[in-house]
């Protein structure tokens, strides 16, 4: 029982104990919670354990003059004082008795001028010297027992040593830094410089203790390990040295000048020593991965560590055992959770909580190195080459698989609770760097876990600690510019001021001459010297490499509290965006305490462009592409982005050429950044509700500025375009980012013609407008039941060919019901054909011939014309029949002898042609169009027969003219709709008999009599004639003795020419005039409309745009066509709207709009007039009835009458109000108003107003 109460007591005790820690935790700088401890004083003293100084010190933090006053109340100074220095009490408690002093007499400097205070001085001194007496005690005992003094330095003021006769030292120890040193800093500081001390002794007194304090630091400085302690000491040295003649800070500071070389040294040596341990800075070292970059950033806030043995640790957490799942072989990270769980849990045990911290990053660290050594495969320009490179897409698959396993083993609640539980910078800096993995390209499953945690726990602290360390980050920024500006100031002067010396020595040099002082030649060569040194060591280059040295030695801005690294993983948390944190990071709605961090982002910006240059202008750039991840698709984050002047600062930037003469990438790339925030703040057309903030903000813009940034990006690219390509890209990327936003300006702005026009005026504008135009698109799309245009650029409108235009336009289904369907499955047809035709232009070999095909294959058709009036003319028939049954078994040529080299070069002319035509014409497309061309891949085929066997091959090549001419193409193709199309069916009909002409001239010859078909002429005119009509040679002689294999061959001609000639041919035309007739129907329609608004190819355009688009660099209205498309949904297409047609009701309602204002504006001002007239009967009116009752006149001389308010009252007051009746008392209130209009008397009366008739239902009353 006996053991239950004492356990019972301590808890009570234990619990006392933290409550009144509680309380002085919560009273430090809190005025009310002082407030509220100074009433309950006497309550407190009455608490067991609680003494008077204690409860004091706590009430009296701060530097609140209402709290001193109260303060000063409870215990008089010369008591204080009394205390202090009598040897009544210990030092534990003049401990808080000094501290209590300090805060409430001395801080605040009161009683300086008392009357007494000369007795209170000699006081203070006393105290003074007997703090001097302690710290030399002090002094000695740690020089004599160092162990012990560092032992006991350790030690807090609860916890006494075991030894009694250490207990004096360890309270003489927590007396001297706990509360008379910062007392000796507060006295020196504040009350020291106005005592104007002429007392020698008192002299001597501070002079001591200044030498004690000195001689003190020198002694402890080795042993003294906690921070407060040091920042105490090291005030306090100050202090003696600014407000003492102590004659030796010099000499002190010479002592330990070596000290911050030899650090230097040590640094350097440790960086070298580190990195020959760690191993190449390479993936390919490190993880044996074949990647020739950086493993990692030195002084980042993402470092990792650079050694075999942290490698080994990483892999000791996957199973290395091969064609395991992924969950087996990196499900060991969980034991890495689960220990993170169980460490929040370890704060009671101190000997667990002494190693804690340094467990707890190396843990960080390697579970973070498990997705960072997966992450760093990835090249560096993976972003722009996903779409194309399969192998960097089975990585980003692999990284995304890998972080939901790691999420799916609740990593996030346990580390944000370890969080929560750690408030170190290194910590906080580690679990950054965790989520920064964790969140690589947007996971949305990570993105949701954080989102669930935060909802469900109500998470503050995250939050406060992001909004405090960039308030505080802010703060450091501008500490370090101001030593910037004082630094370079400092240089400047001491500039001015040699160069004055040196003016000066120039000076005396003149004189010196104009004397001719012979005897002073020496001086003189002497001041040449100092003049020529003086302008050697100022000159202007060694000023800038001296600011530049002192710049590069600061901190880099984005490593300032970590703020880069906050920024990074907002826009993390944010990426793909993601509304509910979106929402979330604005405001915290079930939290007690809210942070919008989206207006404290923002504010960001007034800090970093107050003196943007090379120290912060890559942390701008993050500022704002952090402000595009808030922004992007949320109206209501884009609304506190305009309600915090952000366009304001974003002009500013615009409008400035050169910001401090930063580097012309680094702007380029801010620029960049500051383009897809105006972009994203614009371009979702306004709401119906009124939100024009798109308007606005692109009417606040300057459109010089915007207009400058395109053209001077598109004449840069120029001067990159054969030296750097990928500068050159860069400016063509951030061009077209501009002109998007001009074509949003010219589109929205109430004076777009004028912006369009001032651009274009402008010398050299006409070509940038050309070529960013042609290279541009736009679609119109509807989200939410809203008409929107997307401009988006195009880099490969060349690709898409025309005879896939064709195709598709002749072969897509034009049913309403199904047109949109079949066109999305046209379209992967299409960008593969595209992708194809991009990929031969990319070899300039092939983009060469392309770009030439129309003038070979003009060539190729000449010369194979050519060859065929030369056979007509002068192939004549050899006298031997036999060869020619035999032609296809060897080859035979049937020239004449003395034109064979001719016919040979020509061959040989016509074969090039032919091979030149067919790289041109070759391509590789799944479109399933169908076409009547010979293929081009036959042309090597047959013209290798012709130059092996008969050069009556060659003719072949004269069908390959309809692939060059589009309109005989669609003549087989049946889409002809003039004359011209028949007359050239015609003549592709006379190409085919003059083939089967050759044919029969070769085989059939003997048919036809000797004066119809000796040559090639007279046998084509037969065949030509006859042929159409009955048969080839239906008219002549059938030859004798011939075998039914000949029969054979001649019926296969013959039917070949009766369907191709007499069937095929003659459909053909009927076909071409039956389809001259619908696409005259088709005709019919909106041209304009079709080619610009609602253009097809731009929509199959915009789909191969949002292919070679990264995910999670979409605008809102991108992703959401992208996520339409993803579910197969084409509900975003426009049917039946257009943004003109919508335009032109927009006019016609603002014109009803106007005319039903100016009928309203009628109407009012033809009621006022009436009214006056009424106004002016009824005033006539009432004189006359004035008049006539003198009585009732004298009754209401003292109060105006009603009517009198009335004509003090504007008339408008009384125009269409309703009628009402008021009582007697009511009317005698509005009497005793004067001066009021009759609208007051309406709002006193619930609203009902004195009208002309109530007035008159009234005057007969006073009578």
């Amino acid at each position: 029982m006996h053991m239950v109460m004492e356990q019972q007591y301590a808890a009570a005790k234990r619990v006392k104990t933290r409550c009144l820690q509680l309380l002085k935790l919560l009273a430090q700088g809190n005025v009310y919670i002082q407030q509220q401890l100074f009433s309950k004083i006497d309550f407190l003293l009455k608490i067991k354990g609680v003494s008077f100084s204690e409860i004091g010190y706590t009430i009296a933090q701060g530097e609140n003059s209402f709290i001193d006053s109260l303060c000063q109340a409870l215990m008089d100074e010369f008591e204080a004082l009394e205390y202090l220095i009598g040897d009544n009490i210990g030092l534990y408690t003049k401990r808080a008795i000094l501290r209590f002093y300090r805060w409430v007499y001395v801080n605040t400097g009161a009683n300086v001028e008392d009357p007494t205070s000369s007795l209170r001085d000699e006081k203070i001194f006393v105290l003074l010297e007997q703090i001097n007496n302690i710290l030399q005690q002090c002094d000695k005992f740690s020089e004599s027992r160092p162990e012990t003094a560092r032992h006991l330095l350790r030690l807090t003021a609860a916890e006494k040593p075991e030894r009694n006769d250490l207990a004096w030292y360890h309270s003489a120890l927590v007396f001297l830094l706990d509360a008379a040193l910062p007392f000796v800093e507060a006295f020196l500081t504040s009350c020291y410089p106005r005592l104007k001390v002429t007392n020698e002794r008192h002299r001597v007194i501070i002079a001591r203790l200044a030498e004690s304090v000195v001689m003190f630091g020198r002694a402890m400085d080795p042993m003294i390990s906690a921070w407060a302690h040091r920042k105490t000491y090291a005030r306090t040295l100050r202090a003696v040295f600014q407000r003492t003649d102590y004659k030796e800070p010099q000499k002190y500071l010479n002592q330990y000048d070596d000290e911050g070389d030899i650090n230097e040294d040590f640094n350097m040596f440790a960086a070298n020593v580190k990195k020959i341990f760690g191993g190449e800075n390479t993936v390919e070292a490190q993880i044996g991965y074949p990647l020739k970059r950086p493993y990692t950033r030195f002084d980042s806030d993402e470092e990792l560590p650079l050694s075999p043995e942290f490698q080994i640790l990483v892999q000791c957490f996957i199973d290395q055992r091969p064609s395991l799942l992924l969950h087996q072989k990196y499900g060991r990270a969980m034991h890495l959770i689960n220990y993170f769980r169980f460490s929040c849990k370890i704060t009671k045990d101190k000997k667990l909580r002494e190693g804690k911290e340094n467990v707890d990053m190396k843990a960080m660290m390697v579970l973070t190195g498990l997705i960072y050594n997966e992450i760093i495969k990835l090249p560096e320009d993976w972003e722009k080459k996903q779409q194309k490179n399969k192998v960097i897409r089975k990585l980003l698959k692999s990284i995304k698989e890998l972080q939901n396993l790691i999420n799916s083993f609740n990593a996030i609640p346990s580390i944000m609770l370890h969080l929560s539980h750690n408030s170190s910078d290194d910590a906080v800096r580690q679990v950054l760097a965790f989520l920064s993995v964790m969140l690589f390209n947007g996971n949305p499953n990570v993105q949701k876990s954080l989102f669930d945690y935060f909802k469900s726990t109500r998470e503050e602290r995250f939050f406060i600690t992001l909004k405090a360390k960039t308030q505080q980050a802010a703060m450091e920024i501008k500490g370090i510019r101001m030593v910037h500006q004082k630094y370079k100031s400092a240089i400047l002067d001491t500039v001015e001021s040699v160069k004055m010396l040196a003016h000066k020595a120039g000076a005396v040099v003149s004189t010196l001459k104009d004397k001719r002082q012979s005897y002073n030649r020496n001086v003189t060569v002497h001041v040449k010297k100092m003049i020529e040194v003086v302008a050697k060591e100022t000159s202007k280059d060694k000023i800038e490499d001296c600011m530049n040295t002192f710049i590069r030695e600061q901190p880099d801005a984005s490593k300032v509290g970590n703020l880069g690294l906050i920024l990074k993983i907002m826009g993390l948390m944010c990426d793909g965006q993601n509304r509910n944190l979106q929402d979330y990071f604005r405001e915290q709605s079930d939290n007690f305490l809210s942070c919008n961090m989206v207006a404290e982002t923002s504010l960001l910006l007034d800090v970093l462009l107050a003196d943007v240059s090379d120290f912060t202008i890559v942390l701008l750039g993050s500022v704002l592409q952090t402000l595009v991840e808030f922004a992007s698709g949320n109206q209501r984050n884009q609304q506190v982005l305009f309600d915090s002047k952000v366009i304001d600062f974003v002009d500013y930037v615009l409008q400035e050429k050169r910001l401090n003469e930063c580097s012309d990438m680094l702007m380029l790339w801010v620029k960049k950044c500051i383009g897809n925030l105006i972009r994203v703040l614009t371009e979702e057309n306004p709401s119906d509700d009124g939100d024009d903030s798109s308007k606005v903000i692109l009417e606040s813009l300057d459109a010089d500025s915007v207009g400058r940034m395109v053209s001077g990006c598109f004449y840069q690219s120029r001067l990159y375009k054969y030296t750097d390509r990928q500068a050159r890209a860069w400016y063509l990327e951030v061009g077209f980012h501009y002109f998007l936003i001009l074509c949003r300006m010219i589109e929205l702005c109430h004076d777009g013609n004028a912006i369009k026009r001032d651009f274009l005026n402008t010398k050299g504008n006409e070509e940038v407008w050309k070529y960013f135009s042609n290279n541009t698109m736009s679609i119109e799309i509807v989200k939410n039941d809203k008409l929107h245009r997307i401009n988006f650029p195009v880099t490969c409108r060349g690709a898409l060919r025309k005879k896939v235009k064709e195709s598709f336009n002749y072969e897509v289904d034009r049913n309403p019901s199904e047109r949109i369907k079949n066109f999305m499955e046209w379209v992967n047809e299409i960008k593969d054909d595209i992708a194809y035709t991009r990929m031969i232009y990319n070899n300039i070999i092939s983009r060469t011939l392309i770009n030439r095909w129309q003038y070979l294959n003009t060539t190729m058709i000449f010369l194979s014309s050519l060859q065929c009036v030369l056979f007509t003319a002068c192939w004549d028939a050899d006298e031997d029949d036999s060869v020619k049954r035999r032609i296809r078994f060897r080859p035979i040529d049937q020239v004449p002898e003395q034109r064979k080299e001719h016919t040979f070069i020509r061959s040989h002319f016509i074969s090039v042609a032919c091979l030149w035509y067919l790289v041109c014409s070759s391509h590789h497309s799944g479109i399933s169009y169908h076409s009547n061309d010979l293929s081009p891949q036959s042309l090597p085929f047959v013209s290798v027969l012709a130059m092996t066997h008969d050069g009556f091959f060659f003719s072949y090549h004269l069908l390959h003219s309809a692939a060059s001419n589009q309109i005989i193409n669609r003549a087989i193709r049946s889409v002809t709709k003039n004359g011209i199309s028949l007359l050239l069916t015609l003549f592709y009909a006379l190409i085919l008999i003059y083939i089967f002409t050759q044919v029969h001239f070769v085989f059939y010859r003997e048919m036809f009599t000797d004066s119809f078909c000796n040559t090639m002429y007279e046998c084509f005119v037969s065949v030509l004639h006859v042929g159409l009509i009955v048969g080839p040679t239906e008219g002549f002689a059938s030859p004798e003795n011939k075998p039914f294999t000949y029969l054979l061959g001649k019926a296969a001609v013959d039917l070949s020419f009766f369907i191709i000639i007499s069937t095929i041919l003659l459909n053909i035309v009927f076909g071409i005039i039956v389809d001259t007739f619908a696409e005259l129907r088709d005709s019919k329609g909106f041209e304009r409309h079709v080619k610009q608004e609602h253009n097809q190819w731009a929509y199959v355009f915009f789909m191969l745009h949002l292919d070679e688009t990264s995910t999670n660099d979409y605008t809102a209205l991108e992703l959401y066509v992208s996520r339409k498309l993803a579910k197969e949904e084409y509900d975003f297409f426009p049917k039946d709207r257009a943004l003109c047609l919508e335009y032109i009701e927009d006019q016609e309602e603002r014109k009803l709009a106007i005319l039903e204002k100016k009928m309203s504006y009628m109407v009012q001002r033809i009621k006022q007039l009436e009214a006056e007239v009424e106004f002016e009967k009824e005033r006539s009116r009432q004189e006359q009835w004035e008049k006539e009752n003198k009585t009732s006149k004298k009754l209401l001389s003292k109060q105006p009458s009603v009517f009198a308010l009335i004509a003090e009252a504007p008339p408008s007051a009384v125009i269409d109000q309703p009628s009402s009746s008021l009582g007697d008392q009511r009317y005698m209130e509005a009497l005793e108003r004067p001066q009021t209009s009759i609208l007051d008397s309406r709002r006193q009366a619930n609203d009902e107003v004195i009208t002309l008739e109530d007035a008159e239902s009234t005057e007969e009353k006073p009578k």
